[in-house]
């Protein structure tokens, strides 16, 4: 049976969890004999994947929402912090912070791209006006 990537982060966390008041030494024990089982099952090439995933899922865990979100302008502070408000609505059954970055893309000629974790809310002018356009075409 294949052990897919959010299958072995899923594991390191909780392993994480589980180990968190024992000694050093039994964590690095459990730790390379899951090193051991990586390489035995020949996932080596997961470990980037695995990676990303043991923070995603830290994060959810931790009611923590990472995003970006792409204006034309850099945005003031305040804008940001009323997104944040409502990302952490929209996710009000595991937010607990929101971590926000606020980056500049020209190619957007209005409104904002915002990405957070695993959802992407696309508030653009071009996003509206394709959203229009295919209701139009129904």
């Amino acid at each position: 049976m294949k052990i897919k990537s959010r299958q072995y982060a899923r594991l390191i966390y909780e392993l994480e969890q589980d180990l968190a008041n024992q000694p050093k030494e039994e964590t690095e024990k459990a730790m390379k004999y899951l090193a051991r089982i990586i390489i035995r099952n020949r996932d080596q090439k997961k470990l980037p994947e695995i990676i990303n995933y043991f923070y995603l899922y830290r994060r959810k865990k931790e009611g923590i929402i990472k995003g970006v979100v792409f204006s034309k302008e850099k945005l003031e502070e305040d804008v940001l912090k009323r997104i944040r408000e409502i990302l952490a609505r929209r996710q009000a059954t595991v937010a607990k912070k929101v971590l926000l970055k606020n980056e500049e893309k020209k190619e957007i000629k209005g409104g904002l791209l915002i990405y957070a974790e695993d959802e992407i809310i696309d508030a653009s002018l071009a996003g509206k006006i394709n959203q229009l356009a295919a209701m139009l075409l129904k």
